[in-house]
């Protein structure tokens, strides 16, 4: 990573950057994704947040999966993971599970038949 980076991150952090901050990050920012996502982690981040983690940084996908489930994330949500999250990945077939536990719309289970294979 370039000093200048660097730099740039640590003034970040000395005036706590937003989860949308965090986010853009993780998104945008390989060389800090890790540490964006433990930071937005540690706090109370919105479903979008976990998302974007579970798509972004392997190493913390698990632990935002669990505070994803505690959060009672909606059909939305579950397709957003299903759509998000690399299909390497066995969370993009939990989250197709999860979504045929919850009264499940056609249209959800069309997006199902579409983008699932488990």
């Amino acid at each position: 990573m370039s000093e200048l980076k660097k730099k740039a991150w640590q003034e970040l952090l000395k005036k706590e950057p937003t989860d949308k901050e965090l986010i853009y990050i993780i998104k945008y920012v390989e060389s800090l994704r890790e540490e964006a996502g433990q930071k937005l982690l540690e706090r109370d981040p919105s479903n979008e947040g976990l998302i974007c983690i579970m798509g972004h940084v392997w190493s913390l996908a698990e632990e935002a999966w669990k505070k994803f489930l505690e959060q009672n994330p909606t059909n939305d949500d579950l397709r957003d993971i299903i759509l998000r999250v690399s299909s390497l990945s066995s969370l993009r077939d939990r989250a197709g599970k999860k979504l045929l536990e919850q009264n499940p719309s056609n249209d959800d289970l069309c997006f199902i038949m579409q983008h699932c294979d488990f």
